[in-house]
């Protein structure tokens, strides 16, 4: 809810409507704050009802991740490449099933975010001697996808 100094409150994503017909909301996995399951559900609920179109971006980490940091979430520090896999698939299927129950479509989603060098480091970055599984990894989020909706679309970034 947007308050204004006046007093005056409306929907915060109703004053972005202009021309807008989609939304992006992150995940992270553990985050401080928001962009956790419970902070997208409720971004997805009100941009479901205006309209929107619905974009998930998984981060599968802890804060924000880009090029340089694509830290592993710390609950998941010390996994394998096969639990790292399951913990991808198990976070997934969760944040996308709690958007299904709510009714809520979503149309795309975006596996990592600016995932060229890899993503859950130092475990799937390119350029260690491990970074081959990173393909594996991101590959292990189309089952959940698949399995809920063969609506949805679904890219790397």
């Amino acid at each position: 809810m947007y308050v204004t100094t006046s007093g005056f409150g409306h929907e915060c994503h109703s004053s972005t409507r202009m021309g807008k017909s989609g939304e992006w909301s992150r995940d992270d996995v553990n985050p401080e704050g928001w962009c956790d399951k419970d902070d997208v559900v409720t971004k997805a609920w009100r941009a479901h009802n205006l309209g929107y179109r619905i974009m998930i971006d998984f981060h599968y980490s802890d804060r924000w991740a880009d090029p340089s940091q694509q830290a592993k979430p710390q609950a998941w520090a010390d996994y394998s490449v096969d639990e790292l896999k399951q913990a991808i698939a198990d976070h997934t299927k969760d944040v996308l099933s709690a958007l299904k129950e709510k009714g809520i479509d979503v149309e795309w989603v975006q596996v990592g975010n600016e995932t060229h060098q890899g993503m859950l480091f130092p475990t799937g970055q390119t350029t260690s001697e491990e970074g081959l599984i990173s393909h594996h990894l991101s590959q292990r989020v189309t089952m959940p996808l698949k399995n809920l909706s063969g609506s949805q679309s679904y890219c790397s970034s």
